[in-house]
């Protein structure tokens, strides 16, 4: 059987050339595994996309609604196990951040397997402290909030029946940010590539860089072109930097 048809938390983008390396790609706050869709067209030939689908959204929407990180990663490593016959990578954007961080401690803490490397893309440093919370803000305040983060597709924004149903998933993936707290294991000890977006109006470039606090190997750090949803409307530079990565270890 393939190992799709038996991990509904994981889609993969099926390569007609040997696989070397997967890289799970890990979504946003309102995103799925399929927004990495597009990935495989960018990335070396020999990289297979993993697009990560978390419960209650997606796929799985209409399942319990996962707000926790911590619980999050656990249900996550129960599933991942099957695909790690070969070396991998995570990628991780915005709140999808802390889950490739959380599971990565969970890799290494259970399985005993390391990332070949954690990819930390426009996520602000947890290290700095609680986010500002806007999870609870009423309906057109959150709302409001969303249309200038750019992220959330204008037909769900205008169509008062599709808000009404994305509006508990949305909630939910900006509590799993709010408030989520580091377990404490420590720093990690895996490489990290740090990458934030050069006009981002919701994390800054340093708020990015101040996750290398929580690594103990120093991180790449790298500035790309767009805004907080760059891996959308550039993810050509996000696909170069993969690329280098792995180029570099195939050497």
């Amino acid at each position: 059987m393939n190992l799709a048809l038996r991990n509904r938390h994981f889609i993969r983008f099926q390569r007609t050339k040997p696989v070397k390396m997967r890289l799970f790609c890990l979504p946003y706050a309102g995103g799925d595994g399929t927004v990495f869709r597009n990935w495989p067209a960018l990335l070396d030939e020999s990289i297979e996309v993993v697009g990560v689908e978390y419960p209650g959204r997606g796929r799985l929407f209409g399942e319990e609604l996962v707000s926790d990180a911590n619980r999050l990663a656990d249900v996550l490593l129960d599933s991942i196990r099957p695909l790690l016959d070969l070396p991998f990578a995570l990628y991780g954007h915005s709140n999808g951040a802390i889950i490739a961080y959380e599971l990565s401690k969970r890799l290494r803490g259970v399985l005993l397997r390391d990332p070949e490397m954690v990819f930390i893309a426009a996520k602000r440093s947890p290290s700095l402290g609680k986010e500002t919370p806007i999870s609870n803000l009423p309906t057109q305040e959150f709302i409001d909030v969303l249309r200038s983060y750019q992220g959330t597709p204008d037909v769900i924004l205008n169509t008062p029946g599709l808000l009404d149903v994305y509006l508990p998933v949305l909630r939910a993936d900006f509590a799993l940010g709010e408030n989520y707290e580091p377990s404490a294991s420590g720093p990690l000890d895996v490489q990290a590539c740090l990458i934030a977006g050069a006009q981002d109006g919701v994390t800054t470039s340093q708020e990015v860089e101040a996750w290398r606090t929580l690594f103990r190997k120093t991180p790449q750090f790298q500035i790309v072109p767009g805004e907080h949803f760059f891996m959308n409307t550039n993810p050509s530079e996000v696909a170069s930097i993969i690329n280098q990565f792995y180029q570099s270890k195939a050497a």
